[in-house]
């Protein structure tokens, strides 16, 4: 049956059948007819009779005698000394060892390997080395003796006769390409580090590995697989043949020469290039970044023709077995500088920093002593065993996982987190660059996977912005592929390769706080692994290439600014708002839009919108400068929230905290919860016990930070500095709720600066979040909104789906009556009231909001100048369904409810410097104060009239005098309000409407008094209400 063991000396007879994992002993004879599984292996002097046929993944040992009509099936390994009849039929991938004699009419498949014969290595102790790991044999003489070997490949239907084929004891090192079917199988995999040189790091199931094994463990490493039921095939028979194909007897003989890429290059070379570089062109500058362990400089270059501010970090070598990443890097320094004239226009966008071996020690290592050594050359504790693997020596959760503290292994992480030389060095390098926040992309190169990777790789979380990272990955990948056709994998490292903490990338980004930063493993996928043969530098090289310039570019955003003049150029920018991030969000004619888009795109877009005679230009060339200019802030322990820079939600929520433990008359109020259940809180502050319910809201878009920081310095002003606006505190009902929005205003601050909406995750596998601003229950998706889940205004499945949303309206309208709504945004500058939702339509009370704003407005203008628009939103920005001020005025009836978009016009946009919020706070602060003080005196005005025309119905009107009837100057009322200061200066124009005229009947005196002392009454009164 299935895995047999048989032991020496076994006969079988005639028409037997085995089935699979059989493994036969020594001296075994098999009689006629006899049929064998797959997965079978024989030893020693076996003896076959005739008609037998093996299955697939079959390994016979030395002195093997087949009759004839013998068939193997694919993957077959023979010994030496085989002897095959006439008519014997091999399946592909076959391997013959020394003196076999083969028959007549015999026929192999395909990859049919033969090797000559080849001597031991003197320097190695086979027998007395039974178990150990490549880690613990010192190689230093066996690379200079590796034996010269030719390879032959037969193809089907060729005829092999005996020649000399070599003893599998006699392979300086073998790689064998294993395959794991299952969790099982990784874990023994796992389970050989130490023992055995795994190439892959990548080890999962049904994904090929290879391990490199030493000669007297082959026969052990084969028995392993087939006991634990693993296929495998060798790749290569002799590593030293490899070796020779690398170029490395040649160039061993000499430590420097001229830079080229057709080989590989010593260090010394590579360091002799780049000095010659900066001799030959002004814009390339070496950099000595530190020293290695045994002395050598670690030296880079700068490339900066242009001054540019834009720093891009790239380096290689950091694992020295790895020889296509220096070769790859630079072949990227000379496409920067020889070739300087055609990739001008890119290369001047760029400050570049590129280090090719970051790993000098160990790299030369591997050219005179051990080919395919990781680590650097730092002594350990261990005498034996030195070095640690560099990428896994980081700071960044060390040794939390994927690392080694045993010296011998490949992947010790070191005594401690950033212990080595090289380490420092680069870690120094990236901290003091990335000090202005500056380094906008850090590239380090690997082999090999063919994999473009982003953190994090020590779980498998994906970081906050990854959507960001995804888009450079895919960006770079879609181009490297598109030179060679060479097929890339991207995506989180963990996505591929088991977690592994301490790596550069991972600290990079958490650390250093390079917002891009990625792992790039190069050619091959495991056919040559580290081995790579030197007629693969250059197709890798332009491959590469390709793919860094296409991350750069689209790391790299810039803000184009349109103006639309037509209901066309209307209509197509709404349709480009699902491809592209609209910093502007409604759009009308006449209007400027300011448009977010990567370089990749601008080209494209710039002929589109000349096609159509739609002008634009670009008004921001780099967005990540604006978001550096607007980083968050955090509050040292003791510290009070201030104004000179933007908070976190924890750090707000404390200042609400602290004003309502401090000042009697404010209440901590909780609105409701948000999707990732972030209390929703505010103040309720009433010390004069009105009745005038004012509702003040912002940051329900987590990307306007200034809109919570102004709305804070209201509650500062009323609850702190009351004292100082007693008159108007006393007179109002104040509830202030300064962030709706605080899961995405929180991940505005750790992962995506550009984030607008909510987090909610549960209405698209990828694409989070609600624009919380398109979800309200007021004419919901007619206009200005997407039902695209993937969009920045996607409007929800459903009217009020977000928590954040149903938390605001369930309070507003559990307070019933609410006087003025006051809705805090960025950016624009303009004072807005309904309707939003449709194309210019107005409110029938339109002219009472106006006569609110226009004072308001000059009042905030009145502090610095900021020029002000105001007038309904669909008017002055666009329309847009589905707003909280329409919402608050349709439904929950809230007579003044206003929109304000803050500071700026879009020089700044979304990233407003923190010195602009004091004086944005300044000056909004007094046109809040004026819209609250208007909202009940216009109250006042419409209660007065109300009374009057109850008596009998008389309709008037109310307003300016201006509006109303016409400009006049040196009236009693303007000079009353004017010169007196009497606050409540009013004129009033009694019956009739021009029937009578002046000359009113004596029989209108009475109804005319009436009616009039009714609403003179009420005026009086509410004059000392309203004071």
């Amino acid at each position: 049956g299935d895995s047999v063991t048989c032991g020496d000396s076994v006969t079988c007879g005639d028409s037997v059948t085995c089935r699979d994992s059989v493994t036969f002993g020594d001296s075994v004879t098999c009689g006629d007819s006899v049929t064998c599984g797959d997965s079978v292996t024989c030893r020693d002097s076996v003896t076959c009779g005739d008609s037998v046929t093996f299955g697939d993944s079959v390994t016979c040992g030395d002195s093997v005698t087949c009759g004839d009509s013998v068939t193997f099936g694919d993957s077959v390994t023979f010994g030496d000394s085989v002897t095959c009849g006439d008519s014997v039929t091999c399946g592909d991938s076959v391997t013959f060892g020394d003196s076999v004699t083969c028959g007549d009419c015999v026929t192999c498949g395909d990859s049919v390997t033969r090797y000559p014969e080849v001597s031991p290595n003197p320097n190695l102790n086979y027998a007395s080395e039974p178990s150990r790991s490549r880690a613990y044999i010192d190689r230093k003489t066996e690379i200079q003796s590796i034996p010269i070997v030719k390879t032959m490949t037969i193809g089907a239907g060729a005829a092999m006769k005996g020649d000399s084929l070599p003893k599998v004891k006699t392979m300086t090192l073998t790689v064998i390409e294993v395959y794991p079917e299952n969790d099982f199988h990784v874990g023994f995999i796992n389970s050989l580090h130490g023992e055995y040189d795994l190439w892959s790091d990548r080890i999962v199931p049904n994904h090929p590995a290879q391990v490199s094994v030493p000669p007297e463990q082959y026969m052990n490493f084969v028995n392993l697989l087939s006991t634990v039921g693993m296929n495998h095939q060798v790749i290569t028979w002799d590593l030293g043949e490899k070796i020779r194909r690398t170029s490395q007897s040649r160039i061993l003989s000499r430590s420097e020469g001229l830079m080229n890429w057709e080989d590989f290059q010593r260090h010394g070379t590579i360091v002799k290039y780049l000095e010659e570089l900066a001799q030959k062109y002004s814009f390339v500058k070496v950099i000595r970044i530190g020293h290695s362990y045994e002395g050598r400089e670690i030296k880079g270059v700068r490339i900066n023709p242009r001054n540019s501010t834009h720093k891009i970090y790239i380096d290689g070598g950091i694992h020295a077995r790895e020889w296509i990443s220096p070769a790859v890097v630079t072949y990227i320094i000379d496409q920067l500088t020889t070739n300087y004239k055609s990739n001008k226009e890119f290369v001047d966008l760029f400050d570049w920093w590129i280090v090719p071996v970051t790993n000098p020690d160990g790299y030369e290592y591997s050219w005179t002593n051990d080919r395919l050594w990781r680590k650097n050359r730092k002594p350990t504790f261990f005498a034996r065993c030195n070095g640690t693997d560099l990428n896994r020596n980081w700071g960044s959760h060390w040794m939390e996982i994927g690392g080694s503290t045993n010296p011998c292994r490949e992947n010790y992480g070191g005594p401690s987190a950033e212990s080595e030389p090289e380490v420092q060095a680069i870690r120094d390098t990236l901290l003091s660059l990335n000090s202005d926040n500056s380094v906008l992309l850090m590239l380090t190169f690997h082999s090999y996977f063919q994999g473009w990777m982003s953190p994090w790789g020590f779980n498998y979380q994906l970081p906050g912005h990854y959507s960001e990272l995804e888009a450079i990955m895919k960006a770079g990948v879609e181009a490297l592929q598109s030179v060679h056709g060479t097929k890339f994998e991207y995506g989180q490292v963990t996505m591929f390769l088991p977690p592994a903490a301490g790596a550069q990338d991972d600290w990079s980004m958490e650390v250093a706080q390079i917002r891009y930063a990625f792992t790039v493993e190069l050619r091959d996928k495991g056919r040559h692994g580290f081995v790579l043969p030197p007629e693969e530098i250059i197709p890798s090289g332009e491959e590469t290439w390709e793919g860094v310039k296409a991350a750069a570019l689209k790391a790299r955003e810039l803000v184009i600014r349109a103006y639309p003049k037509t209901t066309g150029d209307v209509e197509f920018l709404y349709k480009l708002m699902d491809k592209h991030d609209f910093w502007t969000t409604r759009i009308r004619l006449g209007r400027h839009v300011d448009i977010n888009v990567a370089p990749e795109y601008f080209e494209e877009m710039r002929e589109i919108f000349s096609a159509r005679n739609l002008r634009m230009h670009v008004i921001h060339e780099d967005v990540q400068a604006l978001v550096n200019a607007s980083k968050p802030g955090h509050l040292k322990s003791g510290q009070r929230l201030d104004w000179y820079d933007y908070y976190s939600y924890s750090d707000i929520d404390a200042f609400l905290e602290e004003v309502a433990n401090e000042v009697d008359f404010v209440e901590l109020i909780t609105v409701g919860t948000s999707f990732e259940d972030r209390p929703i809180r505010g103040v309720h502050i009433n010390p004069g016990g009105s009745t005038h319910k004012v509702w003040i809201d912002g940051g329900i878009h987590a990307r306007e930070w200034i809109s919570p920081a102004v709305v804070t310095y209201y509650i500062e002003q009323i609850a702190r500095n009351y004292a100082e606006n007693q008159e108007l505190v006393d007179a109002f009902d104040w509830y202030i709720v300064p962030l709706q929005n605080p899961d995405g205003y929180e991940f505005t601050r750790s992962d995506d600066r550009l984030w607008r909406k909510n987090r909610n995750s549960d209405h698209h596998p990828s694409c989070r979040g609600v624009d919380l601003n398109r979800n309200w229950d007021f004419h919901w998706m007619e206009s200005g909104t997407s039902t695209n889940p993937c969009s920045l205004v996607f409007g929800g499945p459903e009217p009020e789906s977000e928590p954040e949303v149903q938390a605001v309206r369930d309070y507003i309208l559990g307070l019933g009556d609410v006087k003025i709504f006051l809705s805090h945004h960025s950016y624009s500058q303009v004072w807005l009231c309904p309707w939003g939702y449709g194309d210019y339509e107005r409110p029938d009370d339109y002219d009472d909001l106006v006569e609110l704003m226009r004072p308001s407005v000059e009042a905030l203008e009145s502090v610095y100048g900021t020029n002000y628009l105001f007038g309904t939103a669909a008017e002055v920005l666009g329309s847009a369904s589905g707003a909280s001020d329409d919402w608050a005025k349709g439904v929950a009836m809230i007579k003044h409810s206003y929109t304000l978009e803050l500071r700026d016009t879009g020089y700044w946009g979304f990233e407003l410097p923190p010195e602009q919020i004091l004086p944005t706070s300044f000056e909004t602060w007094e046109g809040v104060k004026v819209a609250v003080a208007l909202s009940k005196e216009i109250q006042t005005s419409r209660l007065s009239v109300e009374a009057l025309e109850s008596v009998y119905g008389t309709n008037y009107l109310f307003g300016t005098a201006a509006e109303v009837l016409g400009s006049a100057s040196g009236a009693s009322d303007d000079w009353a309000k004017g010169v007196a200061m009497i606050k409540h200066s009013y004129t009033l124009e009694l019956r009739d409407t021009g029937y009578w005229g002046f000359e009113l009947p004596p029989e209108q005196i009475l109804p005319t008094s009436v009616e009039t002392w009714e609403g003179v009454k009420v005026a009086v009164a509410l004059s000392k209400e309203i004071q």
